[in-house]
């Protein structure tokens, strides 16, 4: 009885940990060698097979290839900096609907990040490499930035967050503190 008093009474404290706790542990996983073969598996293969109904590429290990021409499927291809961006900045969020902001997140990147690298591939195959280094610089540099940050907004604006990562929980817990600091 006196736990479940202790729970109810530190509900705020346990909520926050249990938060910053999953953050940690999901980041774990995305910056595991395993997971980071899952998405580079997954990603070659999809771009592979998607680019291969149109035109005969080759396959082989994280490469594809055109005419000569490699295209190398690497870890910043695959955006593994961004899973982690959504999970710090969403889920560190004390919201109902995070949970399935973040997921949503997730699943919406995985998908335009896929459609970015079977684009490129396209366009090496179509245009050749000078406009490809163009094309994927563009990507890589800016493009890809502002999709991840409009995303980021358009999600906080969708479920009507209203609190700010790490701050609203830092308030909190002084509020919290200040306020237990008194009563003694």
């Amino acid at each position: 009885m006196e736990l479940k008093l202790f729970i109810s009474k530190h509900r705020i404290y346990w909520n926050i940990l249990f938060r910053y706790l999953l953050i940690f542990f999901i980041n774990i996983v995305f910056l595991s060698k395993y997971f980071l073969d899952l998405l580079l598996n997954s990603f070659t293969y999809l771009a592979y097979s998607f680019v291969n109904l149109f035109h005969y590429i080759d396959l082989s290990g994280h490469s594809l290839f055109y005419n000569f021409n490699e295209i190398l499927i690497v870890k910043s291809c695959v955006g593994v900096h961004t899973y982690i961006f959504f999970t710090l900045f969403l889920l560190s969020l004390d919201e109902k609907k995070v949970y399935k902001s973040w997921i949503l997140s997730c699943v919406i990147f995985t998908f335009l990040n896929l459609l970015r690298i079977i684009l490129l591939v396209l366009i090496l195959i179509h245009f050749g490499n000078e406009i490809f280094d163009v094309v994927h610089l563009v990507f890589y540099q800016g493009l890809t930035s502002f999709i991840v940050i409009y995303l980021y907004i358009f999600m906080y604006k969708k479920y009507d967050f209203t609190s700010i990562p790490v701050y609203s929980d830092i308030k909190r817990l002084l509020k919290m503190y200040k306020k237990n600091n008194k009563k003694k």
